[in-house]
């Protein structure tokens, strides 16, 4: 059985479902990025000029610090005794990614001390402060 092809009345190519995947894409990347923005703890970040990432790879894991002196570790709250664990799980699986610790300005300074003993007990050397450009204030 042979079916005809169709063309458009002018014998161009029909638009539609190209038009269609963009809007379905551009509704996707919204999305995304409206969830991932979502995700993330507001906090109020150091005011430092900072340094580049020199890791290409990326940081092994992020913990945040609220300035009620919770810990936030991938998007829920832990304890000490977790962050442990989980930073001991991320060295053994990434390696010596330097993990990366976004501590509010006015977060208690025992949970920082904290949160450093912690990834050295998971056997990271060191961590890299997440701060917000814009020079010391």
């Amino acid at each position: 059985m042979r079916f005809a092809r169709r063309m458009a009345a002018d014998g161009g190519v029909d638009m539609t479902p190209m038009i269609d995947i963009v809007f379905q894409l551009l509704i996707f990347f919204l999305t995304t990025a409206a969830i991932a923005q979502a995700s993330r703890v507001q906090l109020d970040l150091p005011r430092e000029a900072g340094a580049p990432d020199p890791s290409p790879t990326g940081p092994g894991i992020v913990i945040s610090i609220r300035a009620d002196g919770s810990c936030e570790l991938a998007g829920r709250t832990v304890t000490m005794d977790e962050l442990t664990t989980a930073a001991r799980a991320s060295y053994a699986e990434r390696g010596r990614r330097v993990p990366v610790v976004r501590a509010d300005r006015n977060a208690p300074g025992a949970r920082f001390n904290d949160v450093i003993d912690a990834c050295r007990q998971a056997g990271f050397d060191g961590i890299r402060l997440a701060t917000t450009p814009g020079g010391g204030t």
